[in-house]
């Protein structure tokens, strides 16, 4: 006899998009993972028991949250689509921390030239700031801000 698959999370990540997106797969409860194993036992007892062990507040907040986080993902994977190979390049050296100064050096370029491809990368993009567009660039790709890891090309 084959027996549904029930969740329950552990985590100390905060309520978010990513929580309504572990519910919509599945999960039928979040816990801190600072739980007591005694209140945790009880929880599996209740679970196993075939009762729903752990209300989920704003259930379909949290994963209403998630499908319009995977939208931003989207639209912002669309316009960085549109940049050419050298705006995409200009864009990830300012991902990874470095000045218009130091790009112009590491292109062979002037300071004027890369500020001339930066605005191309903002109107394309649709921001007003290199902070947004890196931003944007951060979101689309689900990667941890600053680049290469904190350390440059």
């Amino acid at each position: 006899m084959a027996y549904p698959s029930r969740w329950i999370l552990l985590t100390d990540t905060p309520r978010g998009p990513e929580w309504g997106a572990l519910l919509e797969l599945g999960v039928v409860g979040v816990l801190p993972s600072r739980i007591t194993l005694d209140d945790l036992v009880t929880v599996i007892e209740e679970l196993a028991a075939g009762r729903q062990p752990v209300e989920v507040p704003g259930r379909d907040e949290l994963v209403a949250a998630w499908h319009d986080a995977r939208a931003l993902e989207a639209a912002a994977s669309a316009h960085l689509r549109t940049l050419t190979r050298r705006e995409r390049e200009i864009l990830e050296l300012l991902a990874s921390g470095l000045t218009v100064p130091q790009i112009a050096e590491l292109n062979d370029s002037s300071p004027s030239t890369v500020r001339t491809q930066i605005r191309s990368v903002l109107r394309k993009l649709g921001v007003h700031s290199q902070l947004a567009a890196v931003a944007l660039l951060v979101r689309a790709e689900g990667r941890e801000p600053g680049g290469l890891n904190g350390r440059r090309p």
